[in-house]
C-alpha cells in the first residue's frame, strides 16, 4: 500500500509543490488521488545524515548515550548519524563493533551507523565491507586511538582500499603539534588552543596522505577540516570532506566569548579563515556539513580553559542552523541540502539524502520561519550550545524509513526504534 503526502518543497526556483509516494521504508512514484497527509505550510525536506557524532556510550555515558544523543538528533532532523569509535573501550576490534551494533539496535531513535577505529595492529579492518566506514586519528584528540607514526597511515591507507569504505582522518599532524606546543606559555590563555594547533599541520597530513589514497584507490574522507589549505588538497586529488558548523559559524573571537565551551579539536580559527571556508562551502569545495558532536557536561567545561576538554555537541543544530543560513540567503538551499543531506549519503554510500524514488523514505517538515536557539531547550543530555541566540529552523515532523518518529514538535517514536546501519557486507 502506497502513503501519499502533499506539500510544499524548497528547490533553486524557489518554493514548488511536491507529492511523495511511500512504500514501506522507502519513497515511490506517487499514485494518482487524494493525498493521505497534507501539509498546508512550512516545506518538505529530505531529512539530514549527520556522518560525524560522538555519541560516548560506551564509557561516558555522564555526557551522553546513544538513547540521549539519537533523540536530540532527531528533533534536528537528522535521520541517520554515524558515531565515533573513541570511546571506552574503543570501537576497533570485531568484538566491540559488534557490541556497539547491538547497542545502536537496542536503544536509537533513529539510523546510526559507526567508523570503526583503527590502530596499528589493524583488528578493525577483520571487518572488511561490513563496516560503516574506519577512522584514523593521525593527530591527538580525546581517547586512545592516536596513530603518531606516518608509516602506519600509509599502511592504513593501502588496508582499507580493499574494503571499499570510507576512512575518515583526523588530520593534525603530531609532530607540527608538538613544536607549536613549545611556544605556549600560558595555557589558561584562550589563544593558547589555537596558536597550538596550526592549520597547516591538517593540511600537513592530507597533503601526504591524498596521493596514496589515489593510487590505491582508497577512499579518504577529511573530517572536521578546518582550514582552506585541506579543503583545497582533497578538493584537488578528488577527495570527499566534510565541514563543521562551528568551523563556518564560529572564530576567535567567539572563543575569547565563550571560554572552554568554544574549546574544541581542531580548534575555530580567525573570522578570516572561518569566512574562506563558509565560501568553500557555498561552492561546493568543501561537500558537506556535520555537526563533530562531542558533548561534555557543564562542569568539565567549566573546570579552567586548560584543563577544560575539547569539543561541543551539535547534532540537533546542524541541520536547523545551516536552513537559517539558507532562509536568510547567506547560502543557497540547493547547497545546504546537498551538504546536509545527499552528498553524506553519498559518502555512506546509502540511499538516503533525497526524495527521489527507491531512497528510504526520510523527511522533515519544517515550518518557514528560524526561531532564535535556546540550548537549555535542547535534547541532548549535555544541556548547553555554543550557539546560543543564532537561528535555527527547527523540524515539526520527522519520518525514518517510512515511520513518524516526531510529529507535531514531539518526540513518538520509541528508543529501539532506530536500526545499525552497516557497510553492505553487514548481516
Amino acid at each position: 500500500m502506497v502513503t501519499v503526502i502533499e506539500g510544499t518543497t524548497l528547490t533553486p526556483e524557489g518554493p514548488q509543490p511536491l507529492r511523495l509516494g511511500i512504500e514501506g521504508e522507502r519513497f515511490t512514484d506517487a499514485p494518482r488521488g487524494q493525498a493521505d497527509i497534507s501539509f498546508d505550510d512550512g516545506y518538505i525536506l529530505p531529512a539530514a545524515l549527520d556522518i560525524h557524532v560522538h555519541f560516548r556510550e560506551p564509557g561516558n555515558e555522564q555526557k551522553e548515550t546513544l538513547r540521549t544523543g539519537t533523540r536530540s538528533a532527531a528533533f534536528g532532523g537528522v535521520a541517520l548519524a554515524v558515531d565515533m569509535p573513541n570511546t571506552q573501550p574503543p570501537t576497533s576490534t570485531v568484538d566491540a563493533y559488534e557490541d556497539k551494533a547491538q547497542r545502536i539496535d537496542q536503544n536509537a531513535h533513529i539510523d546510526v551507523g559507526v567508523w570503526a577505529g583503527v590502530t596499528p595492529e589493524g583488528a578493525c579492518f577483520e571487518l572488511g565491507d561490513q563496516a560503516t566506514g574506519y577512522k584514523l586519528y593521525a593527530g591527538p584528540t580525546t581517547g586512545d586511538l592516536l596513530m603518531d607514526d606516518p608509516d602506519s597511515w600509509e599502511d592504513a591507507v593501502e588496508r582499507v582500499a580493499p574494503t571499499g569504505r570510507p576512512m575518515a582522518v583526523h588530520a593534525e599532524h603530531p609532530a607540527m603539534l608538538h613544536d607549536a606546543a613549545e611556544s605556549i606559555t600560558d595555557w589558561e590563555d584562550p589563544s593558547s588552543h589555537l596558536l597550538s594547533r596550526p592549520g597547516l599541520a591538517e593540511a600537513r597530513v592530507f597533503e601526504s596522505l591524498a596521493p596514496i589514497a589515489n593510487d590505491v584507490d582508497a577512499h579518504l574522507h577529511g573530517a572536521h577540516v578546518s582550514h582552506p589549505a585541506s579543503a583545497k588538497v582533497l578538493h584537488k586529488h578528488g577527495l570527499t570532506s566534510e565541514v563543521t558548523p562551528h568551523h563556518v559559524l564560529l572564530d576567535s573571537n567567539d572563543v575569547e566569548r565563550l571560554g572552554a565551551f568554544a574549546k574544541v579539536n581542531p580548534p575555530v580559527r580567525s573570522p578570516e579563515t572561518r569566512q574562506a571556508l563558509m565560501q568553500m562551502l557555498r561552492e561546493g569545495i568543501l561537500m558537506c556539513v556535520a555537526s563533530d558532536h562531542a558533548p561534555h557536561t557543564r562542569h568539565e567545561k567549566g573546570s579552567g580553559f586548560q584543563k577544560a576538554p575539547s569539543g561541543m555537541p551539535g547534532v540537533e543544530t546542524l541541520f536547523p542552523l545551516m536552513l537559517a543560513k539558507a532562509f536568510r540567503d547567506e547560502i543557497p538551499i540547493e547547497r545546504v541540502l546537498e551538504a546536509c543531506c545527499s552528498a553524506p549519503a553519498d559518502v555512506m554510500g546509502l540511499p538516503a539524502g533525497r526524495l527521489d524514488p527507491g531512497c528510504w523514505a526520510n523527511l522533515v517538515h519544517v515550518p518557514d520561519e528560524p526561531v532564535s536557539i535556546q540550548g537549555d531547550a535542547l535534547h541532548s543530555k549535555c544541556g548547553w550550545s555554543p550557539f546560543d541566540g543564532f537561528e535555527g529552523v527547527f523540524p515539526s515532523a520527522l519520518m525514518v524509513r517510512g515511520s513518524w518518529v516526531v510529529e507535531r514538535s514531539r518526540l513518538v517514536g520509541n528508543a529501539g526504534d532506530g536500526r545499525f546501519v552497516g557497510g553492505p557486507g553487514w548481516e
